[in-house]
């Protein structure tokens, strides 16, 4: 090849079509030395000169240029020629040249145009298709390379008719050259149809009318098809021009112009009912399965289609300790779906295996790597896809690929993509969409001991880096917590305390004494001696107020025992004291991505009573008349009494950090350590008014909960699972009966 040299009466284009052809012949070659070779075979001029100054990296970039030359050269001569015809002698100044009717207008368009012929003129060379001849070559030397083009045997003898200097290696005949042929033509573009000729984008362009038909017996194709040869409805076929990855990122054995990867037969790749994943299921799920990557086994790998690079994220690279990564050009950016634009730190060849057993697969994947938040550790995009020959199903949550052994199947593992949900939702918060996904009705927790074996609930979904800070965040607040009703003194009268404010001249009233069944009478019995021992009732003679007790079952299934104050509230006044709007802490609640669900200990036992109105709260059982010394519940004005301390207390944080409606109270923060200090200052507050949290309801940390009936999250407000389920569960109308019904 070193001997090819432009010769200096010679045309680039013919230099270009010459060069492309003996490389194509030549098996030892490298796209380094053959770029060398053409650029500095180039006679001196501004091309030479250009390549001085700036090198390509690649043969395809040089050649791409050379042909940018080319365009010029002939735009060039196409002026000069026109402007000899204008000065012609054969027409006199003022008058235009007279054509035939028939003869077509003339086009800058056309290269050698003659105006006496009235059609174009090629000066000996043959018409030239709409994509360089140098691309065509390659695709035939590569396709003969992967044994996809049968031997049609020795080269025969120019034929009758036939031109002899005109030869097509594609059929070993005279007549024709390579890019005139119609079979070959069709060949490539079928198999680019078909998706087995990749990295090449479309150029318009016919076939030339003096090229060979397409006969069946006439398809030297090595690799068997079982799809006829297609072509668009205007005759025209399509031939794709190459794009894709950076150069700098591509070694040398992927800067070949294609790849052509055909097996001899593909299995018939199907999914069927048998596929769908059992039990209830998200179907925006993505597909997150566990990868073998560098030999290490790497959960919440997202297989994407839509992503047209491999992405291995810096954390999980570091944690794999394979060396360091390769370097990339600076000015190699990545750009995701939102147009934030993210640097690289550089790329990896790792080898990645799905599957155990003889169905294992293994393959070489060139990943970037990204130093980027991300709720994945990988993402297997297209190029890994095709590379496995994967085919994805969202709607079955799985993945198959064919193997020697057969048809692989891989499915998605769920677990793992609500994990990587719940990770993205707190990295992106402004950019999730409620809808996207179903939230679990009940986190998971963890039960984290701050003293003598007594323990609270930390949600599992709290970083693990920050969850030893919130465990001695908690641990030296312990004594907010109560864990029985000893460990609570109650709040100051100063504070709180509950009045009934009886109307004047209401007669008191003395209800009749219920009897009750053994079970809840042994039920009542208990209830009566544990308010004593904690000191919440007291017995009482001569009462003027009496009411019974009663009891209702619990969704535990466990009996409460309450006291009928029916008649004692027709006698007390309303208190006005206005309670928050529901939708307005549930509109400031949302969005957040760190929440905290306390719940005070025996909320409304921790206000006392009046102590002259202690004795109208009375009630009756088997074991005597008792009265409450706290507040109970079921009394008129409890609810208010309650919102009042809430507000109180809490006046600095209300709508800050913290929301409250009566006993259900939350603490909200943007980023897990904002919230370790609105926790700090909440519980701060507890401890200097001595309320007191029940640690078996309250949960610190989560991602997510429920809030006067809704679901709370960084993606929004979201409807209470179980509120919804008898709907969600509602079968359809079977019978025409049950339609109008």
């Amino acid at each position: 090849m070193w001997q090819i040299r432009q010769a200096p009466d010679e045309s680039l284009r013919n230099y270009v079509d010459r060069f492309s052809k003996m490389n194509a012949e030549t098996k030892d070659t490298t796209d380094d030395r053959s770029t060398m070779i053409f650029v500095h075979s180039i006679l001196p001029g501004e091309l030479y000169d250009s390549f001085v100054d700036n090198m390509s990296k690649t043969l395809m970039e040089a050649r791409a240029r050379a042909e940018k030359r080319i365009h010029l050269e002939d735009a060039k001569d196409l002026k000069a020629k026109a402007k000899q015809e204008v000065a012609s002698p054969q027409t006199k100044k003022g008058e235009s040249p007279k054509t035939d009717s028939n003869t077509p207008r003339r086009s800058f368009r056309d290269r050698n145009y003659s105006p006496s012929q009235g059609k174009r003129k090629f000066e000996g060379e043959s018409p030239r298709p709409a994509t360089p001849v140098y691309i065509i070559e390659e695709i035939f030397s590569i396709l003969s390379d992967k044994d996809f083009i049968k031997n049609c045997g020795e080269r025969q003898p120019p034929q009758p008719g036939e031109d002899p200097t005109k030869f097509c290696k594609f059929h070993q005949r005279y007549g024709h050259l390579l890019f005139e042929c119609r079979s070959f033509r069709a060949l490539v573009n079928e198999y680019i149809e078909n998706g087995y000729l990749t990295g090449y984008k479309g150029i318009e362009g016919s076939l030339p009318k003096a090229a060979r038909p397409l006969f069946l017996s006439d398809d030297p194709r090595g690799a068997p098809s079982s799809m006829p040869a297609t072509s668009k409805a205007d005759g025209k076929k399509v031939v794709l021009s190459i794009f894709g990855y950076h150069s700098g990122l591509r070694t040398r054995r992927h800067q070949k112009v294609c790849k052509v990867e055909l097996p001899p037969l593909l299995p018939d790749i199907i999914f069927t009912a048998g596929d769908l994943p059992r039990g209830r299921i998200n179907r925006d799920d993505p597909i997150v399965v566990i990868a073998e990557i560098g030999a290490c086994d790497v959960h919440r790998t997202l297989v994407d289609t839509g992503s047209s690079i491999d992405i291995l994220y810096l954390c999980a690279f570091n944690e794999m300790v394979v060396g360091p990564c390769k370097p990339l050009p600076p000015s190699m950016t990545i750009s995701s779906f939102s147009d934030d634009i993210y640097r690289p730190a550089g790329y990896a060849t790792l080898r990645v295996a799905l599957e155990e057993g003889p169905r294992r697969m293994e393959k070489e994947i060139d990943f970037i790597i990204m130093d980027a938040p991300s709720g994945y550790n990988a993402i297997l995009g297209r190029p890994a896809i095709a590379t496995f020959q994967m085919v994805a199903s969202t709607y079955h949550l799985c993945l198959k690929f064919p193997t020697p052994f057969g048809v692989t199947t891989i499915r998605g593992d769920r677990a793992g993509a609500s994990k990587c949900f719940e990770i993205n939702a707190r990295l992106h918060t402004n950019y999730m969409d409620p809808r996207d996904h179903a939230l679990p009705p009940v986190e998971q927790n963890d039960h984290v001991t701050v003293a003598d074996e007594k323990t609270v609930l930390i949600s599992k979904n709290f970083p693990d880096n920050e969850k030893l800070a919130l465990t001695a965040l908690l641990f030296e607040y312990f004594d907010v917590f109560a864990w029985e009703p000893s460990d609570m003194p109650g709040i100051d009268r100063a504070v709180a305390e509950h009045p009934l404010s009886l109307k004047p001249g209401v007669a008191p009233v003395r209800q009749k004494k219920r009897n009750f069944g053994g079970e809840k009478q042994h039920m009542i019995r208990e209830e009566v001696e544990k308010l004593l021992a904690a000191g919440f009732i007291r017995e009482i003679t001569y009462p003027s107020w009496l009411a019974n007790v009663v009891v209702v079952k619990k969704n535990s299934g466990k009996w409460r025992m309450c006291v009928d104050f029916t008649d004692l509230n027709k006698a007390c006044p309303k208190d006005f004291y206005p309670l928050p709007k529901i939708d307005r802490l549930v509109d400031s609640s949302a969005w957040y991505s760190v929440m905290s669900f306390v719940d005070a200990f025996s909320g409304y036992h921790q206000i006392r009573m009046v102590e002259d109105d202690e004795e109208h709260t009375s009630f009756i059982t088997d074991q005597g008349t008792f009265c409450y010394k706290v507040m109970p519940f079921g009394l008129k004005n409890a609810g208010a009494t309650y919102q009042r301390m809430i507000d109180t207390v809490f006046k600095n944080q209300r709508g800050r950090n913290v929301e409250a409606y009566v006993d259900d109270v939350l603490i909200k923060s943007v980023c897990v350590k904002q919230h370790l200090e609105d926790l700090r200052e909440m519980l701060d507050t507890c401890r200097t008014y001595n309320i007191k949290l029940n640690p078996l309801k309250s949960i610190f940390g989560s991602s997510y909960g429920k809030f006067l009936g809704h679901m709370m999250s960084a993606r929004g407000i979201e409807a209470n699972p179980e509120k919804i389920q008898a709907i969600q569960e509602m079968k359809p109308p079977q019978t025409v009966q049950e339609y109008k019904s």
